[in-house]
C-alpha cells in the first residue's frame, strides 16, 4: 500500500511505464494491452488458456520486462498445435520499443508453435471433475529463432503426411515503419506435429532495388519491387498446393500475384471486371471508381500472362485496392467524375541509389492547357 501511495504521488507517474503506465498497442488500439491465446470448445462451450506459450503475463504488464504479446493463432492441419505470431515486449530483450501494428510492421516478432492435444482432451470432458490430474502438453517451440521479423503464418492442405507452412519473414529486420519481406515455407510433419528439420525454404527473397529478381516485367513502369504486404490471406494456397495468391504494393497500385513455390517466381495477374463477365475471390478499384468486388476462375493460374476473364459479384464504396495497373491517364473513369490521374516514374537526380520515384498526378477535367497550382503530398 505504501508503495502505491508513493507511486501516486510522482508527478507524470501515469505517463511512465512501469510506474503507472501499461503498455499497449497504441494507435487505434491504445485500450488493447498484452494479448494471450485461448481454444473454445463449441460443443461443451469450456475455454481454456494456452499456457504453454512465451512469456505472457499481465502481472508484468506495467513494465517492460518478461512479456509477449500473441496474436494471428492458426491450428495445425494435424490438429495438435496452435501456431502464432508473438511480438516481443520485453521477454526477448528488445524494449523499450513500443509495440504497433496499424503503421508499423518493423516490430521485432517470431512464429512459435505450442501443443494443445492435452489442452484439447480437457475442453472435450463436460465437466470439471478431475482436470488437476490433466497432462500438461510439451513446451512452447520458435519455429524462426533467427529471423528478427516473422509474421501471418499460414498451412496448405496436407499431402502425403506433410502440409506446407508459409509465414512473411525479414531475418535482419528494418528501422523504417514499413519494409519488404521475404517469403519462407516449412514442411510440417502431420504425425510429429511440428516442423520438420532442415525443411526451411526461402521462395522470394527480399528485394533490396526493383527489378534485381523477377523476370522484368513492368507494372506502372516499375519492376518487381518485392513483397511489400502486412500479411498473407488466410486461404492463399492453390488447391494443388504449388502456388501462394495474395496481393502486395508494387510502386503506387497493389497487385494481385501469384507466386510458385517449386521455383518463387512472381507472377502479376492481369484482369479487369469492367470489361468481363469464377476461383479466387478479388477486389478492383482506380482512384476515383468505385471498388468492385468478383471472382477469377480456377484457371486464374495458368492464364496469369494473358487476360483472365472475370465476374463481378458487387459494386464497392470507392476504398480498397487497386489490383490491375491502368494503360493510360483517365481510362476507366465515369463521365461527370471531375478528374482524370497518371501514375508517373520520375528517376530523383540527387543521391547515390538511382531508382524511379512512381506518383500519382490528379488533375482536373476541364483545365485544359492551364497552370495549375500543385499540391505535393510525398510520403516514403
Amino acid at each position: 500500500e505504501n508503495d502505491k501511495e508513493d507511486d501516486d504521488t510522482i508527478v507524470g507517474g501515469q505517463y511512465t511505464l512501469g510506474v503507472g503506465k501499461k503498455e499497449d498497442w497504441g494507435e487505434k488500439y491504445g485500450t488493447t494491452a498484452l494479448l494471450a491465446l485461448f481454444c473454445l470448445n463449441v460443443s461443451t462451450g469450456k475455454i481454456g488458456a494456452v499456457e504453454n506459450v512465451p512469456a505472457c503475463t499481465n502481472t508484468a504488464s506495467q513494465t517492460t520486462d518478461g512479456n509477449h504479446v500473441l496474436g494471428q493463432p492458426i491450428f495445425s492441419p494435424c490438429g495438435q498445435a496452435v501456431v502464432y505470431t508473438g511480438w516481443d515486449a520485453g521477454g526477448g530483450g528488445e524494449m523499450p520499443r513500443r509495440l504497433g501494428a496499424i503503421y508499423c510492421y518493423h516490430r521485432p516478432c517470431q512464429i512459435y508453435s505450442s501443443p494443445v492435444s492435452q489442452l484439447l482432451k480437457t475442453l472435450e470432458i463436460d465437466t470439471t471433475e478431475d482436470e488437476d490430474e490433466t497432462v500438461a502438453d510439451d513446451n512452447f517451440v520458435c519455429i524462426t529463432p533467427n529471423d528478427r521479423l516473422s509474421r501471418s503464418p499460414r498451412f496448405s492442405s496436407p499431402s502425403d503426411g506433410v502440409a506446407k507452412l508459409a509465414y512473411l519473414s525479414h531475418t535482419k529486420g528494418f528501422d523504417t515503419h514499413n519494409g519488404c519481406m521475404a517469403l519462407h515455407t516449412s514442411d510440417w510433419c502431420m504425425s510429429k506435429g511440428s516442423v520438420v528439420d532442415g525443411s526451411k525454404k526461402v521462395v522470394v527473397d527480399v528485394v533490396t532495388l526493383p527489378g534485381e529478381r523477377g523476370d522484368g516485367e513492368l507494372i506502372s513502369g516499375l519492376k518487381f519491387p518485392g513483397l511489400f504486404l502486412n500479411q498473407l490471406s488466410d486461404k492463399c494456397f492453390s488447391p494443388d498446393g504449388k502456388f501462394i495468391l495474395t496481393s502486395s504494393q508494387w510502386g503506387s497500385v497493389v497487385r494481385v500475384v501469384s507466386i510458385s513455390l517449386d521455383d518463387g517466381s512472381v507472377k502479376p495477374l492481369s484482369f479487369d471486371m469492367r470489361d468481363d463477365d469464377g476461383g479466387a475471390i478479388v477486389t478492383q478499384s482506380e482512384c476515383n471508381y468505385p471498388t468492385m468486388l468478383g471472382s477469377l476462375p480456377s484457371s486464374f493460374l495458368t492464364d496469369a500472362k494473358g487476360g483472365i476473364s472475370s465476374q463481378v459479384l458487387a459494386e464497392l464504396p470507392s476504398a480498397a485496392t487497386s489490383s490491375f495497373s491502368p494503360s493510360s491517364a483517365g481510362s476507366g473513369f465515369k463521365a461527370g467524375s471531375g478528374y482524370s490521374y497518371k501514375i508517373m516514374n520520375i528517376l530523383p537526380e540527387h543521391g547515390d541509389v538511382k531508382v524511379d520515384v512512381s506518383s500519382i498526378l490528379l488533375l482536373p477535367d476541364d483545365a485544359g492547357n492551364e497552370k495549375l497550382p500543385l499540391i505535393v503530398v510525398p510520403h516514403g
